[in-house]
């Protein structure tokens, strides 16, 4: 599929990575992704803040990227993951499940690391894996690839990683996660009822 195609089929994932991307570059521009400064006049995630009453940095900070790699490796997981997503939910339960997602992942880190200033979509992405895993076992072009198997064995392998390495911020991950799960289970539940009544 070329990034045309790709861009038409999943309109929704596209947007929101090039909107991480231009965001990024603005911070640059301002002074640096990874400056305190600039991070915190973008939206970035930081309890006294958010406990101050600017509750909109729960949403924003997921918009905001802490270095190059950080960036890279959201994108790709963005990409690589997000059209199956929206393909299985569309546009406007994808879009809600992405916000979502994101407030809690946001909401956990804040509460887990209130001295820390946090950004990043790797919480959205944990949420999208969460919601894909309890919709996709049911769906059988996903079962028999095996999609779901290997799905929970990356977000093992990754919390692992996570709880070893310093500066991961492990608490987002897991709130994005429990989001996704819970909501992909909604999804799941309204889904079951409608095909039960027909």
């Amino acid at each position: 599929m070329d990034l045309k195609t790709y861009f038409k089929t999943y309109p929704v994932t596209c947007s929101f990575v090039i909107l991480i991307v231009f965001i990024f570059l603005l911070m640059t521009l301002a002074g640096g992704s990874q400056n305190d400064r600039v991070l915190i006049s973008f939206g970035a995630n930081f309890y006294p803040k958010v406990s101050g009453g600017e509750y909109w940095r729960l949403i924003t900070c997921n918009f905001l990227h802490i270095g190059i790699m950080h960036l890279v490796l959201n994108s790709v997981a963005l990409l690589a993951l997000g059209g199956m997503a929206e393909s299985l939910f569309r546009k406007t339960k994808y879009v809600l499940l992405i916000l979502l997602s994101g407030f809690f992942a946001a909401l956990t880190s804040c509460l887990f690391h209130p001295n820390s200033i946090s950004a990043g979509a790797s919480g959205v992405v944990f949420g999208i894996v969460g919601a894909i895993l309890v919709n996709a076992w049911k769906e059988p072009r996903f079962r028999a690839s095996g999609i779901t198997s290997s799905l929970g064995l990356l977000v093992v392998i990754n919390l692992v990683f996570g709880f070893i390495m310093p500066y991961v911020d492990n608490a987002a991950h897991i709130g994005g996660l429990i989001a996704g799960v819970i909501v992909g289970g909604f999804y799941r539940g309204i889904r079951y009822f409608r095909e039960k009544e027909l």
